[in-house]
């Protein structure tokens, strides 16, 4: 991080952060800018990473409780 005197993000422009969040497609794209950008605030930088984390997360559980299942309703003769 190469500035450590930076302002913090007010609660109107969070604001505007979930909103923008709440759009489907265009979430994507801006999650995936916020997060490799230079030129974002370090806070909004680091939400876009942790949102992105928790993303992936999501989609492993996702695999694995389906596939777990998947396993019970064969076992069962589904």
């Amino acid at each position: 991080m190469e500035n450590e005197n930076y302002e913090p993000i007010g609660v109107g422009n969070w604001l505007l952060t979930f909103i923008i969040t709440a759009i489907p497609v265009l979430n994507i794209i801006v999650i995936l800018y916020w997060a490799i950008s230079s030129n974002t605030h370090p806070s909004k930088q680091n939400y876009a990473r942790a949102v992105i984390l928790l993303f992936i997360i999501g989609i492993v559980l996702y695999f694995i409780f389906g596939i777990t299942l998947l396993s019970q309703m064969s076992q069962v003769g589904y």
